[in-house]
């Protein structure tokens, strides 16, 4: 869209990206996810706003040769325990127009936990909330100075044969103008994980502290339940 910068001599014509300049993380791609709980991974991670700053600033200082190592244990290993990076590529790297794109295909050896004729998947990517009410009441505002704003958006390919054994009922959870959705569906032999994380940078009051911490309790219960598969 339009814009103007304001200089000392007069405005000076610009464009702002049409994506904004939200600060956000999406998550989107497929995993292929084998009998044994095994998966093949093909994802794309989108930095904007503070967040690829960041990340763009971080990188340019890790020697190329080290590069693989930082994203396979330190990027996205925390969340696929386990990963075997097998290739990457980052886009828009120097374009500060655009997001900062990571692409990856990996293997993720223990991806699922298998018991019995059943398959439990974790769904990845989904924060602590909790994280931010670490205690049981307050005396003071809690000040959260960094918004969060996270989207997923995930296709998981079944084992032949398949079914789901456990309901995927919608959930969306507020407070305030605060939200977690949870939208996952299926369909025949694929599942679809689909999460919205929007924390606004504000303050909780203490008189609002105890709504806050049930909201971000029910957020972390959603956003990490299990998703069971049944083997056939």
């Amino acid at each position: 869209m339009p814009a103007y910068v304001l200089s000392d001599e007069k405005p000076i014509s610009a464009q702002v990206p049409a994506a904004g300049a939200l600060d956000n993380v999406r998550y989107a791609g497929m995993l292929r996810v084998s009998a044994d709980g095994a998966a093949e991974i093909e994802l794309e991670q989108s930095f904007f706003g503070k967040y690829a700053m960041g990340l763009r600033n971080a990188l340019s200082e890790i020697p190329e040769e080290q590069l693989r190592d930082v994203l396979e244990s330190r990027l996205l290993g925390p969340e696929l325990r386990g990963l075997e990076l097998e290739s990457y590529a980052l886009d828009h790297f120097d374009d500060l127009d655009n997001p900062l794109v990571i692409r990856v295909k990996a293997k993720v050896p223990g991806f699922a936990q298998r018991s019995g004729d059943m398959l439990l998947i974790a769904p990845p990517f989904g924060p602590r909330v909790s994280q931010l009410a670490a205690l049981a009441q307050r005396q003071t505002p809690l000040l959260m100075v960094e918004a969060m704003h996270r989207e997923i958006n995930l296709r998981v390919l079944l084992p032949k044969g398949a079914e789901l054994a456990s309901d995927l009922a919608p959930v969306k959870i507020n407070d305030g103008d605060r939200s977690v959705q949870v939208a996952d569906s299926a369909k025949a032999g694929e599942l679809s994980l689909v999460r919205t994380v929007n924390l606004p940078a504000g303050r909780v009051q203490p008189g609002d502290y105890p709504r806050f911490l049930g909201f971000a309790r029910r957020a972390d219960e959603a956003l990490s339940q299990s998703v069971r598969v049944r083997l056939k």
